[in-house]
């Protein structure tokens, strides 16, 4: 029996859509970025394409592409050519086959009247998708993420007819037998930008997945101290993480759909009084530049260590916000670091977001040679929270056949916007790690609210890290008196290299070799990090405390083996998040569910500390 070409087709497309689904089938998405200009950074902090672990995601974006005209261009002169940046980005699937490397365009200083041109006309939009698509094919690409920062309201009709055309070509193509093309973007976390820009509906049908830029609500373009990425914010302010995101869900977002943007970086201002360096203290400007990254108020995770192992810096793990700020008499740095990013994951896990967008791989200690953790010690937390916890138990996916492509439009005709005064004309504002220098936002009664926000401090859905499970850096919050140490009781040195077995998921354990050092674990992950100076590790406390006041014997000093390590309670079962098909192209908008915001904590206690490692850490109580 002849083989008709449509029975072809469809089977192309049946085997293209199952293979899918395996892939899918484990666990969460993390998408991370890839940059094109550290490699012009010096020493140290020069970043090849070389350097990327594909391990730590499921996709990978190359930042960035620009629209000129009506068409995708590079933006260095090297991106293109044999062994160009595209070519050694994408040639990464060859050794990670599982691996999906897509090209990002757009940016912050790219800017959004590239697009606004672009978008205005069917002619130009059509110019776009059609070549676009080449575009993809030859520098073997699999999908476009969309930076376009930011829309006004006058783009907001034309961004919807954007994405429609862009996912009706994608999905013709591969109902002719080609791999589908994803479709993502990354967009505001800022209300004042996203109440204007978004038909968050139609976003929802025509994206794979939608990257919310949930970082930078805080920076040295304003006059006082903030927190880069807070998980909530107190009453009245809106700028926090659980707020965007109730947002985004209350306005038709998909949480199979919604990315929660992390990022490794920090923010930096100067301290006008040496004295005050509370949150929402008063600044002078910008932080120093670092030296690696070379930008004023803006420092890489790398950086940030280095800074902190000087031992001239206070650490501080905010409890409401769930992100880290550091201080001494001039800096103030906020930032990320592996116990405030573990937290996050638990909030995703717990929610039940679609996964991760972490900007970016050259911002994490790649190469391991500044905090004392291995290469990306940041991304690893992430990675193995989402990643491989999910998929310890995956579940079988569900397959929906394919539909026939149809040249007819399949999409509801978006109706015609017509644009109302009472949206202000958004000003300039930075959830992008490109830094620029926004506007402090007011908040407005004159944004349609699509639901009630619900504030800071209502309870949530439990979390699954408490103070007792997980591991906490030292709370001593005074320098230890000096304690002479007999030359014969030394501790017996570390042996690099050498295993430790985590007894708990999370937690801190004794070292076997030492007093001074104990193992701080997250998610089976063990960390070996030293107590502050004149201290020990007590197990029957799992804290380090002073050698003078305490009345732990440490037994290595008495010629003994250490005692072994108190375990702590085992985490409880993350819930198994559900599988993230990839989208039809016409979906229903589910009824909204809440994200619900962390029930404050208590104050964190600041400590003196040498090493990122000795951060006080007051972690979210579980929901009753």
């Amino acid at each position: 029996m002849a083989v008709s070409p449509l029975t072809l087709a469809l089977t192309a497309v049946l085997c293209i859509v199952l293979s899918w689904n395996v892939e899918f089938a484990s666990g969460k998405v993390v998408v991370c970025y890839a940059t094109n200009w550290p490699q012009y950074r010096p020493g140290q902090g020069k970043f090849a394409m070389s350097d990327i672990d594909p391990t730590k995601c499921t996709y990978m974006v190359f930042a960035f592409a620009k629209v000129v005209g009506n068409r995708l261009t590079n933006y260095e002169e090297n991106d293109v050519g044999q062994n160009g940046q595209y070519m050694q980005f994408t040639r990464l699937k060859q050794r990670y086959p599982n691996t999906r490397t897509l090209l990002g365009v757009g940016g912050w200083t790219h800017g959004g009247d590239p697009f606004s041109a672009m978008a205005s006309t069917p002619q130009s939009r059509s110019e776009f998708v059609r070549t676009t698509i080449d575009y993809l094919r030859r520098y073997n690409f699999d999908g476009l993420d969309l930076d376009w920062e930011y829309p006004k309201a006058n783009d907001k009709q034309n961004l919807v007819l954007l994405l429609q055309e862009l996912r009706q070509a994608f999905d013709a193509e591969a109902a002719r037998g080609r791999s589908p093309l994803l479709l993502l973007m990354a967009v505001a976390a800022g209300l004042q930008n996203a109440v204007p820009a978004y038909d968050v509906p139609a976003l929802n049908r025509y994206l794979d997945f939608i990257s919310v830029m949930t970082y930078d609500y805080h920076g040295a373009w304003e006059d006082k101290t903030g927190l880069l990425a807070p998980l909530n914010s107190p009453p009245g302010d809106d700028l926090s993480m659980t707020i965007s995101l109730n947002w985004w869900v209350n306005s038709g977002a998909s949480k199979s759909k919604l990315l929660v943007g992390l990022a490794l970086y920090g923010r930096a201002w100067t301290l006008a009084n040496p004295g005050d360096t509370a949150i929402g203290s008063p600044t002078t400007g910008q932080g120093p530049i670092g030296r690696f990254t070379r930008e004023a108020g803006v420092l890489s995770h790398y950086e940030i260590c280095e800074r902190l192992q000087t031992g001239r810096y206070t650490t501080v793990l905010d409890a409401l916000g769930q992100t880290n700020y550091a201080y001494n008499v001039q800096e103030w740095i906020t930032y990320e670091d592996t116990v405030s990013l573990a937290d996050k994951v638990q909030f995703i896990l717990s929610n039940d977001f679609a996964g991760a967008m972490v900007w970016s791989f050259d911002q994490d200690d790649f190469k391991g040679e500044f905090c004392r953790r291995g290469p990306y010690p940041l991304m690893s937390v992430i990675a193995n929270g989402l990643l491989t916890a999910a998929s310890r138990q995956p579940q079988p996916q569900p397959y929906t056949p394919p539909q026939l492509y149809n040249p007819t439009p399949i999409y509801p005709q978006p109706q015609p916007y017509n644009p109302s005064p009472i949206y202000p004309q958004p000003q300039p504002y930075n959830p992008s790690p490109i830094y620029p220098q926004p506007q402090p936002y007011n908040p407005s009664p004159i944004y349609p609210q699509p639901q009630p926000y619900p504030q800071p401090g209502v309870p949530i859905s439990p979390h699954v890290i408490t103070p007792e499970q997980i591991a906490q850096d030292s709370t001593l919050t005074t320098q230890c008196p000096p304690v002479p140490v007999p030359a014969q009781n030394l501790q017996p040195p570390f042996v690099a290299g050498q295993a430790f077995n985590c007894p708990a998921p999370n937690g801190k354990f004794a070292d076997p070799a030492s007093c001074d050092y104990y193992y701080f674990c997250l998610f089976q992950m063990p960390f070996r990090e030293r107590c502050p100076m004149f201290s020990q590790f007590n197990p029957s406390r799992m804290d380090c405390e002073c050698v003078a006041s305490s009345d732990y014997l440490c037994p290595f000093r008495a010629g003994q083996p250490a005692q072994p390590a108190q375990p702590v309670q085992p985490v409880p079962p993350v819930p198994q998040p559900q599988q993230v098909p990839r989208p039809q192209p016409v979906q229903p908008v589910p009824q909204p569910q809440l994200v619900q915001p962390i029930q404050p904590a208590p104050q964190p206690v600041a400590a003196e500390s040498a090493p990122e490692s000795a951060d006080p850490i007051t972690v979210p109580q579980p929901a009753s």
